[in-house]
């Protein structure tokens, strides 16, 4: 680009030029400053011509000068990056969103989110979809949020994927529960290198939805994530496996502590729960 070779002075190498080629220290200021402000028209050229590059490197020399042979013009950097959102270049228009988060300005934020997102700004669809799922910005509208979701997910974008496998897991937002197709969603994430949703394959590695029965698996999967907020059923899993004796030695009374862990919010463990009792000694056993 031939605004860089004025903007990163390397005319000085091209014309092999140099301070002992001119007169005076004024002399060689003079020249540095009429082509370093070359690359200014050159920019634009090429930022208006689909370069968006050419817009943060025009940014960088309006917000700072050049030492001191350019004056910083901070009024100019100002407006570049809204520039080229409309232009359409997702990176600013991400740039224009965050911005407009911090200042407190939630609608033009999840405006220029979602324009980046259909422009095809990474992660920006699952951004928008969470915002329309919990009204940031504007009205709550679960439907879009749905949709915004999908486009994340047929985007390879983790939280999408992540999103989606819970839906089917659990049959929300309208969605048929189907463990099969969350399990597919859940392995999608993974091999892009997301562990989020460990919990449901903990669960699917135990029940064989959507892959074969593997209590080993299972057993890893919920042992790692049986903490988080997200892990009701890790300990689902745990305590299956120990009052079972599922691939690991029957250990009761372990086995019902997780149970117990998750029971006021999982019928399935309240279930499971209920074919146990405290024995004379203080210890579980099967009623």
């Amino acid at each position: 680009m031939i605004g860089n070779s004025y903007f990163w002075w390397d005319f000085l190498r091209i014309q092999q030029k140099s301070a002992e080629d001119f007169p005076s220290r004024e002399a060689f200021k003079a020249y540095l400053k009429e082509n370093i402000t070359q690359c200014e028209d050159w920019f634009w050229k090429a930022f208006r011509g689909g370069i968006y590059l050419a817009g943060n490197n025009l940014y960088n020399y309006y917000l700072n000068g050049d030492e001191d042979l350019v004056a910083p013009q901070p009024d100019k950097a100002r407006d570049i990056y809204k520039i080229g959102a409309e232009m359409g270049y997702p990176v600013h228009q991400i740039i224009c969103a965050q911005n407009a988060e911090q200042a407190g300005q939630m609608e033009e934020s999840r405006k220029w989110y979602r324009k980046a997102a259909e422009n095809g700004y990474p992660n920006a669809w699952y951004q928008v979809a969470t915002w329309y799922e919990k009204g940031i910005g504007g009205p709550a509208d679960m439907a879009e949020a749905v949709y915004c979701y999908k486009q994340s997910a047929e985007s390879n974008e983790t939280g999408g994927l992540n999103v989606l496998a819970e839906y089917y897991f659990y049959g929300r937002n309208g969605f048929p529960k189907d463990p099969a197709r969350a399990f597919r969603y859940c392995q999608k994430a993974m091999d892009l290198g997301s562990t989020y949703n460990r919990p449901i394959m903990a669960r699917c590695n135990l029940e064989g939805w959507g892959t074969p029965v593997d209590y080993a698996e299972a057993y890893t999967m919920a042992s790692k994530s049986s903490s988080w907020s997200n892990g009701a059923e890790s300990c689902y899993v745990l305590g299956r496996i120990y009052c079972d004796g599922l691939g690991k030695p029957e250990d009761i009374g372990k086995g019902v502590e997780f149970l117990r862990q998750i029971c006021d919010h999982h019928p399935e463990a309240q279930e499971e729960l209920k074919k146990y009792k405290k024995g004379l000694f203080g210890g579980w056993k099967r009623r």
